[in-house]
């Protein structure tokens, strides 16, 4: 799935990783596969691969709507509106986007939920 998908990518590496359930808590890690030296590229995710808000902007279907919804709400409500988006659109992205958490009751505490004074 996901490496897969990135190692395709130009510019991507993918090196002596695994991704595994976590061992620190509820979601996953990544784990490495052999023993590696200091300054070993475990890996490397391309630009074009990366859900940002510039690629959000950018996008040729909803790149103005999404940033006229940065200036009334945000970025970060119109980086959820290019997920979603892409979420409902098997997008080229779905590998990634199949490892993102679900907001659900068997995981409420996970930091993507966590609000402004729980980061801070």
């Amino acid at each position: 799935g996901l490496f897969r998908w990135l190692a395709a990518m130009p510019g991507a590496h993918v090196g002596p990783v695994r991704v595994g359930p976590s061992e620190c808590g509820m979601g996953g890690g990544l784990y490495l596969t052999e023993r590696v030296s200091d300054g070993d590229l475990l890996f490397a995710v391309p630009h074009s691969a990366v859900m940002s808000v510039e690629a959000a902007f950018a996008d040729p279907r909803l790149g103005t709507g999404l940033a006229a919804l940065s200036e009334s709400d945000g970025d970060r409500a119109a980086l959820a509106g290019f997920v979603a988006s892409k979420l409902l659109a098997s997008d080229a992205r779905s590998p990634y986007l199949a490892t993102l958490p679900a907001r659900s009751a068997v995981d409420p505490q996970h930091m993507l939920w966590w609000g402004r004074d729980e980061v801070s």
